[in-house]
């Protein structure tokens, strides 16, 4: 990561600085200009030359994803675009693109990152969510309505729902307590 040329800069400005008296003395450091214990700067200018790009060149940042209009993709290019980021071709026209839609999102604000996940991490995510959401039998099922229940069934099931986590809350409410 680091040149021969800046590593042997590096390594006079360490024998500089070790020949100083003193082990806790502290010095300043070359890269980061953090100051540090004499004795320990040798290994903290080793993580900071690990950390740094190489000098002659900037660090590349990803490109982000371009907008697609889905609605102009035809089903075929669809399924393109999904395998070449590495996403499954499987399911209807809807579920590709709410895939490639998820994926998008995840890869762009990713672009900004200095570290950024690689796609095989973000497709990972992905095929997680999408499964989190097709097993869809979640704790919270109680209090999922449509717009055709009536109000008496909705206030049935809050009370149900509230009598099965009453532990929970009655420990929440007791642990709140206690900090104050």
């Amino acid at each position: 990561l680091h040149s021969p040329k800046r590593e042997k800069q590096v390594l006079s400005n360490i024998n500089e600085n070790i020949s100083s008296p003193g082990p806790n003395t502290k010095v300043e450091c070359m890269i980061c200009k953090v100051f540090v214990a004499n004795k320990n700067l040798p290994l903290h200018l080793n993580t900071c030359l690990e950390k740094q790009p190489p000098s002659g060149k900037p660090l590349v940042k990803r490109k982000p994803l371009p907008k697609l209009v889905y609605n102009l993709l035809k089903d075929s290019e669809l399924k393109k675009r999904c395998k070449e980021v590495g996403l499954s071709t499987k399911g209807d026209r809807r579920a590709l693109i709410g895939r490639h839609q998820k994926f998008s999102v995840l890869y762009n604000s990713e672009c900004e990152l200095e570290n950024p996940r690689s796609k095989s991490e973000l497709v990972r995510q992905v095929e997680r969510e999408e499964n989190a959401e097709k097993s869809g039998t979640s704790a919270n099922s109680l209090l999922r309505f449509d717009r055709n229940c009536d109000a008496k069934s909705i206030e049935e099931k809050q009370k149900k729902y509230i009598q099965q986590n009453k532990s929970s809350f009655s420990h929440l409410i007791s642990s709140v307590k206690q900090k104050e």
